[in-house]
């Protein structure tokens, strides 16, 4: 996980040097033991569960103006989960986190998100994103 989290951040500030990044655990203490490297960063810890991580993202993002409520938060999930669970049983995905299927999710989270969170754009996907 710490390869990959430096990863992500570095490719996302590489693009955006405002974008900014969360880290949501569920052990606490936990992603200093491996992440020495985030020592500033406030990790947010829950419990596994979705309704946890649900608050642990709304607590991240809790100083932004556009920032989703837990029923806001909710009806996305229920959009990506309803998603997921297509993908896996009428598509025939193993795994979600392959490049195809969690394309599949990152649009229908960004569309739940513009449709559920007041203030947001629309996701755009494709050469229209470019422009």
């Amino acid at each position: 996980m710490p390869f990959e989290l430096g990863l992500a951040v570095a490719v996302a500030l590489a693009a955006n040097r405002r974008h900014r990044w969360f880290v949501l655990e569920q052990v606490p203490h936990r992603a200093a033991k491996s992440l020495s490297d985030i020592g500033g960063t406030n990790v947010q810890i829950h419990d596994g569960s979705a309704q946890a991580a649900l608050r642990a993202v709304s607590n991240a993002l809790a100083r932004y103006s556009h920032a989703p409520t837990i029923p806001q938060l909710r009806a996305i999930y229920t959009d990506v989960a309803a998603m997921a669970r297509n993908l896996k049983s009428n598509e025939g995905w193993q795994s979600i986190f392959l490049p195809a299927p969690f394309k599949a999710l990152r649009i229908v989270a960004a569309a739940s998100a513009a449709t559920h969170v007041t203030g947001l754009k629309p996701y755009v996907s494709g050469p229209e994103a470019i422009r």
